[in-house]
C-alpha cells in the first residue's frame, strides 16, 4: 500500500507494509491510525489490502484526499456498511474513491453505483496521478 503526499518534504511516497496475518479488525485499525498520523493526499492499494481500505473507508476518508484501489478481492467487504455510508452521504457517490475492477466481477454493478470505477484498459498509474492532482476538486465537481 502507498501513501502519496506531494506536499511531504521528506517522504512524498510512503510504502506501508501490513501484517496480513493479523485479524481484519486489527489491520483496519492500523490503517485508520496510519491515515490519521500521515494524512496522505492519496492512498493506493491493491488486492487484499484494497479490501481492508474499503472495510475502514468511512474512518479513513476524513484523513486523506482520495483513494485508488486496484482489483480488490471484495471477499471480506461489507457491502451493507458501504451502502449505509452512501445513504448517509445523501446518495452521493464516493467520487474521491476510484476502483479498478473487472466488469465481469459479480459485484461490479453494485460497486459502480457507489464509486467511480476505472476501466480495465485504463492506465492505473495515470488514474492515480489524476486523482493526486484533482482530489481537492472532486468533492465539489461530481460530474465525473
Amino acid at each position: 500500500m502507498l501513501f502519496l503526499d506531494d506536499m511531504a518534504q521528506t517522504e512524498p511516497q510512503r510504502k506501508i507494509t501490513l501484517d496480513l496475518s493479523q485479524d481484519a479488525a486489527t489491520i483496519q485499525q492500523q490503517i485508520v491510525t496510519l491515515s490519521q498520523k500521515y494524512q496522505p493526499e492519496v492512498i493506493v492499494a491493491e488486492g487484499l489490502e484494497a479490501d481492508f481500505i474499503l472495510g475502514s473507508l468511512t474512518e479513513i476518508l476524513p484523513h486523506c484526499g482520495g483513494i485508488a484501489l486496484k482489483q480488490p478481492t471484495l471477499n471480506n467487504v461489507s457491502l451493507e456498511k458501504l451502502q449505509h455510508a452512501y445513504m448517509q452521504r445523501g446518495k452521493q457517490r464516493f467520487y474521491e474513491v476510484r476502483i479498478m475492477l473487472l466488469q465481469t466481477h459479480p459485484q461490479f454493478k453494485l460497486f459502480s453505483d457507489l464509486f467511480y470505477m476505472m476501466q480495465p484498459e485504463d492506465n492505473f498509474e495515470v488514474e492515480v496521478e489524476y486523482l493526486l492532482n484533482t482530489y481537492f476538486l472532486i468533492g465539489t465537481n461530481n460530474a465525473n
